[in-house]
Formats: structure tokens, sequence, C-alpha cells
């Protein structure tokens, strides 16, 4: 990415992994034990987010999405979450873009993962992973 004629601004792209395995019962998005996965990324342009977790639930779906803390702040969601309803562990995952304006503003922002259950029950999450990749 260029910041002026001749001139060039590294972008780093960043990653975490939780392969713990955890629970909640919580119906609003909330941290598990082992917080996050949680990547903080300089963003200019723009960011795409990877989110991807093995899920299971006892009767109800499992969601898994992240907050916007720093300089772009915005709570967990489901408009931006990987959503499952299985009884047994399943692999989902998602990538999502955000263009500055929308709810990212230039700046250095951190992304933190965090889960709930749909209803009454449990939701075990296990290798958590997320990767945002500035623009």
């Amino acid at each position: 990415m260029s910041t002026a004629a001749n001139s060039i601004a590294a972008r780093l792209v960043a990653a975490d992994l939780i392969t713990t395995s955890e629970s909640t019962t919580s119906t609003t998005y909330t941290d598990l034990a082992t917080t996050g996965p949680t990547v903080t990324a300089t963003c200019s342009a723009g960011v795409i987010v990877a989110i991807y977790c093995n899920q299971s639930s006892t009767a109800n779906a499992a969601w898994m999405s992240y907050e916007l803390s720093g300089a772009s702040s915005d709570v967990a969601n489901d408009n931006r979450a990987v959503q499952l309803t299985s009884t047994a562990g399943q692999h989902v995952g998602a990538v999502i873009y955000h263009g500055v304006g929308s709810i990212l503003v230039a700046g250095v922002t951190t992304f933190q993962a965090k889960y709930r259950i749909s209803t009454s029950g449990t939701a075990t999450f296990s290798s958590r992973r997320m990767l945002v990749i500035p623009l």
C-alpha cells in the first residue's frame, strides 16, 4: 500500500489460534475462559477478517462473532458471526470484509472473538482461529 509518491507502507497480516475446548451457557456474546482469539491490526482502507472454529451445542445454535475496540469500536453481533446448529462438533468459518466508513475507521483496531448460544443449553468451541488482513 502506498502512503505517497514513491512510498510504501507495509500492512501486516495478523492471526491468533486457541486450541482449548471451552463452553458457554450465555445467550449474549461473552468471552470463554481463554479469551480470544484476539488480533490487533492497523487499518486504513479496510480489513478482511476470517474466523473459524469447531462448534457444538447441547440442543441449540452456537455462535462465534467478534467485537472491535480501539480506533474502531462495535460489539459482537450476528451479522458477522458463524453459526451452527448441531450437537456433534462441526467446523465452520466465515470471511468478512469491512470498508472504512462502515464500522471501521482508520487506525489501530483490536478484533476479539466472542461466543454465545441461541437459547438455553451449552455451546462448546475449540480450534478457534482469527485472521485479519488490513487493506
